[in-house]
This record gives structure tokens, sequence and C-alpha cells, in this order.
């Protein structure tokens, strides 16, 4: 193994009693094909195995990095890891993924190339528990050019980026420039980081193979699905007002019952997306999108009730699968 000065790229892997697939996370991150990195693990006060797998990997390849801490949760993790980074790219990882041995290379070379982005994505092949692949990853993007992911925070909902957290590699110094991960939002700290960093600079996707995503009930994801979307509708209402208010814009108008069809109608589109169709979250969106349309905005209520219509029709496949 090459020696280096200094690691270019730092990766952050949080961990809270993840012995069950640790180990392959970490090794999936050892062997990339780009060599010049440290592996940054935050144990968040493991009461299980993790500690010991942890240390047997520490004990063998020095690039890996042990942060001990009393559990208190993803944001703090992520920002002891942060703070503890000394590359000049983050990538991130989650303790249960499996990386593509040339996810650091890729997205590296592509942010040294392109200094205008600030952030890069990938594709994923979802798989579960047992590491099958849940279904046929969608590869007839493989091989095109990068997707480069627009922002408008004027309108409500807002447009933002939205790459898989675990899968993304950006720049330091923009997420210590926006304060890094805020505990404000609970369950969605990657989606409010991102309609803060869309801000300085672009965000892409590349079209590559980079990350095996596991899907079991242990995600975080799926445990707290109603918290989450509630808490990223919150993060969208913000950023909004706060866009609004920089720009000189009108104020946004939106009633306490539009905003409770807005999260109703995510919750709704986030089982579809989980194979559930869900009938009463999607009904619940209706009336309160209808109900809350005169107090609100116009082209809010109308973005609101396409938005509607797209996922009900997007459920079909779920019922008629």
């Amino acid at each position: 193994m090459k020696q280096y000065d200094a690691p270019e790229v730092s990766c952050i892997l949080p961990v809270y009693n993840g012995e069950g697939y640790i180990a392959e996370a970490v090794q999936s991150v050892l062997v990339q094909t780009y060599e010049n990195f440290e592996l940054i693990v935050v144990d968040d006060g493991s009461r299980d195995g993790s500690p010991a797998i942890l240390r047997s990997f520490a004990e063998k390849d020095p690039r890996v990095k042990i942060i001990t801490k009393q559990n208190g949760g993803i944001v703090s993790a992520l920002n002891a890891g942060l703070e503890a980074a000394r590359g000049k790219y983050i990538a991130r990882m989650d303790a249960d993924d499996i990386m593509f041995p040339n996810r650091l290379e890729l997205q590296r070379n592509f942010l040294e190339a392109h200094p205008d982005v600030v952030m890069v994505g990938g594709l994923l092949h979802s798989i579960d528990e047992h590491g099958r692949g849940i279904q046929e990853p969608d590869n007839h993007n493989v091989g095109k050019d990068p997707v480069f992911m627009p922002h408008n925070l004027l309108i409500y909902p807002p447009k933002a980026p939205r790459p898989l957290h675990p899968l993304i590699m950006l720049r330091k110094k923009a997420l210590q420039e926006i304060g890094g991960y805020r505990d404000a939002y609970r369950h969605v700290e990657d989606y409010d980081m991102y309609l803060r960093i869309c801000k300085c600079g672009k965000v892409a996707d590349l079209q590559e193979m980079l990350l095996y995503y596991r899907i079991h009930g242990d995600n975080i994801s799926v445990r707290n699905l109603q918290e989450q979307e509630q808490n990223a509708a919150r993060a969208d209402l913000e950023a909004v007002k706060k866009e609004r208010t920089a720009s000189g814009a009108q104020p946004l108008k939106i009633s306490p019952r539009s905003f409770q069809g807005y999260v109703d109608l995510r919750v709704f589109r986030r089982n579809v997306s989980y194979g559930k169709f869900r009938p009463k979250h999607a009904l619940s969106a209706l009336v309160n999108i209808l109900g809350g349309a005169i107090q609100t905005e116009r082209p809010v209520s109308i973005r609101l009730f396409l938005m509607w219509g797209v996922n009900v029709l997007r459920s079909r496949k779920v019922i008629f699968r």
C-alpha cells in the first residue's frame, strides 16, 4: 500500500450496534481502487460487538480511525467525524451498505475535474438483509453523462437535490461553511443539509453504480417514516421562507391544512416507493390540500394537487402488480 502524507478523502461512517453488517461495510471501503483516504468510523456508543470488529480492522490498516463517543444520534456522530476529517473531500458511508470498488476514485476524479460542483452522488443497487438484490437495477443510464440536479427554493414545495446520503462525496470546506449537520430536523439531517449546500455550488449524480444499498427493518428511514416526512416538510418551509426573504420576493402564504396535506402526500409517496399502498394517506392528503387552498397562495395549491395526482397514478403499479 502506497503511503501518503495526508489523506485527500475522508470517509465518515457512523455506527451504532451494527455488528451484523459493519465488517462487510468497512472491508468494501478498504479495497477501493483509490487509496489516498482515511476511514473515520464514529462508534456512537455501540453495546454489541461492533467495537471489537472495528478494532480488528484498525490494528491491521492505519487508514482506519475510530472515534468512540456516548450515544448521541446520527447528527452528533456525523459532526464528530467532520471535525476529525483531514481530507478536502468528505465521502459518506453507512454501516450496512457496500461500496463498489471504484466509488471513491470516480467521485474524487469528478470533483477534481469540476470545481463548480460541491457534491456528487451516483447510482445504487438495492439489496436485502442477506445481500440479495431486491430487484434488478435500472441500468439504462449507466455510462451516460452525469446528471446535474437543479434547485429552486423560491417555490413551495421547493425543487432541491436529493442524492442518496450514504452515496455522496462533497467538499469539506462547503460543508463547514454551512455549519455541518443540524439537530433541528431529526431523521432528515441529510435533506436539510442539501437545502443549504445547494446554494454553494452545483450538485451532480454520476451515472455509475457505486453502492449496494441495504434495505431492512432496522433502517432509520423505515422505522421513522412519519417523523422523517414531517421534518422534511418543515425543512422545505424554512428554506423557502429564507430564500424569499433574501431575494425580496413575496412571503410564502400556506395554510396549516395545506402544509399537513403536503406531509400526508410525502408519507403516501414514500410508502409507494417501498411497494406499499396506503389509501388513507392519499385521501387525507387530498382533503387537506383542497381544504387549505383558500388560505394558501394559488401556485402552491396547484403544485400540491398536481403532485398528488402524479403519485396516485404511480401507486397503480403497486396496486396491480
